[in-house]
């Protein structure tokens, strides 16, 4: 993949055209290297990018690099394997049987009202379960996706009847438990909402491309990209820092729908000038010092390739945005604009501090290397002193590496994929104020998350890290019954230390030596 090059000046009516990359010194092997550059990060960037076979309700077939967007779609834009796919669904019935078997040994939940002097009561299996939860899923880890029915609108409504089913790659010990079973995700209510208003661009890899709407697909197949094509799109990547000082560094997502150096930055110099600013164009993006205007919706200072500082301190809408990264040794994190510090823009080759990068935490970046896998292993720790290693389950739905820990940090909202942490510490339980979702008024947590590369931070909520996340499922080693998964509530935590030797990530030959 290659970043954003910053080697020559750049205004608004030249900033279309890509850049030249930046030439090393002039010595004929970093020459010879810089000539070969564009070539191997092409090729490394096409491995990086989404590839799959789009089929429409009318029988068309378009295959080739595939950009989800749409101004508008919130979570749904995706350009690359380790992008999310971020919905909401019902609670499978699986996960919620271990989930009564654990909590209340599969006994029915006996509910009792008095009515005029009686008193009734029933048995009831579906009481204090949330059956609603969010996931992510790396597009990566997808094998196909599935439209079930279709969208029809009516006079002053838009009325949905979508159903959408992404279908999950089988995890590297298998499908499911043993069963070959098919295991996928229901996008539901909002969610199928926005797949209603996305958009689907297709680049053949040729230079040719097509837009498709999401009501007109039936089932899109993922698969790693052939040889030979290769995508011409390049994606932002660049280091945020936040307002509490801390750095994150990957491919960036502007407002949620902007990842693309062709994509503009709208702002305002004043009520009356609006500006708008390809990415290509900038260097860098500050929050403007504190006296310059209203910090409760603060503006922006702009540096651009060419030294000109363009302010954009006007606080309507077009300065607002949450700016989300992928970093790679953590998951995904989104900055708001009242959070951030600043932005720069750079070329992966380079670290957050402008020098040379470090070895990668990661070569989970194509679709071969990213989709299979693991069931979640490890070490769960009571407050009492037990302790229970073998299967995890956090809360119902989330058992494998690829699966994320949704939660906030100092303002920021993360999503820390499993397959990045180490260890989860309780610190207090139950956190601040509750959480009223619903109608109905939820405690939240707060832990410490440490991930594989030494990094830790604090974080809370009411979904994962609380009582919407119905505590930690372990099935104990050796306990081949599923019926065997004990409960930890997380208010009896003390902490869960992961078990990576096991659940790697990476998938791994059969015996017969194939991948």
């Amino acid at each position: 993949m290659i970043g954003i090059p910053r080697n020559r000046p750049v205004t608004d009516a030249t900033a279309m055209h890509p850049a030249p990359l930046r030439l090393l010194p002039h010595a004929v092997p970093c020459l010879l290297l810089a000539l070969l550059a564009p070539l191997s990060t092409a090729h490394a960037q096409s491995a990086e990018r989404i590839w799959g076979t789009v089929y429409t309700k009318d029988g068309e077939r378009h295959e080739g690099f595939l950009r989800f967007g749409g101004q508008g779609s919130g979570d749904g834009h995706a350009a690359n394997w380790s992008d999310l796919l971020i919905g909401r669904e019902n609670i499978r019935e699986e996960p919620f049987r271990v989930w009564i078997d654990s909590a209340r040994g599969g006994g029915p939940f006996l509910r009792t009202v008095e009515l005029k002097g009686y008193r009734i009561s029933w048995n009831e299996l579906n009481d204090d379960v949330v059956r609603y939860v969010r996931f992510a899923i790396p597009f990566g880890s997808i094998q196909e996706i599935i439209v079930h029915d279709a969208a029809s609108r009516q006079p002053g409504s838009l009325v949905f009847r979508v159903r959408i089913e992404a279908v999950l790659r089988p995890l590297n010990e298998g499908s499911g438990d043993g069963t070959g079973d098919r295991e996928g995700r229901w996008l539901m209510g909002e969610s199928a909402a926005y797949w209603v208003g996305r958009t689907i661009e297709v680049e053949d890899g040729q230079g040719g491309r097509e837009r498709l709407g999401g009501p007109h697909v039936a089932r899109i197949e993922f698969a790693a990209a052939p040889p030979g094509p290769t995508t011409s799109s390049e994606r932002l990547y660049g280091t945020i820092e936040d307002a509490s000082g801390r750095r994150f560094t990957g491919r960036v997502t502007w407002d949620e729908w902007k990842l693309s150096p062709s994509d503009r930055l709208h702002g305002w110099t004043d009520r009356s000038s609006p500006r708008r600013l390809v990415f290509d164009s900038i260097q860098s993006v500050d929050r403007l010092p504190p006296d310059s205007l209203d910090e409760s919706e603060p503006g922006l200072r702009v540096t651009l390739v060419t030294g000109e500082v363009v302010d954009l301190p006007d606080p309507s809408r077009p300065n607002s945005a949450s700016i989300t990264v992928l970093d790679p040794g953590l998951g995904r994190v989104s900055v708001s604009s009242r959070s951030f510090r600043s932005l720069r823009f750079h070329d992966p080759s380079e670290g957050p501090d402008g020098g040379a990068t470090g070895p990668s935490v990661s070569n989970e970046a194509g679709y071969d290397s990213l989709g299979n896998g693991t069931y979640l292993q490890g070490t769960v720790v009571t407050r009492a002193g037990e302790e229970y290693e073998g299967r995890i389950r956090w809360g119902t739905p989330k058992t494998t590496t690829w699966d994320h820990l949704r939660g906030y940090s100092d303002g920021v909202g993360m999503y820390v994929r499993f397959a990045r942490i180490r260890r989860v510490e309780l610190l207090e339980f139950p956190f601040g104020e509750p959480v009223r979702t619903g109608g109905t008024e939820f405690e939240q947590g707060r832990v410490r998350v440490t991930l594989l590369d030494g990094r830790a931070y604090e974080m809370s909520g009411h979904e994962d890290l609380g009582e919407l996340g119905v505590g930690i499922l372990v099935l104990p080693t050796g306990q081949g019954d599923d019926a065997g998964w004990r409960r930890v509530a997380l208010a009896d935590l003390r902490e869960v230390r992961f078990d990576h030797t096991i659940t790697s990530g990476v998938r791994q030959p059969d015996p017969q030596g194939r991948q």
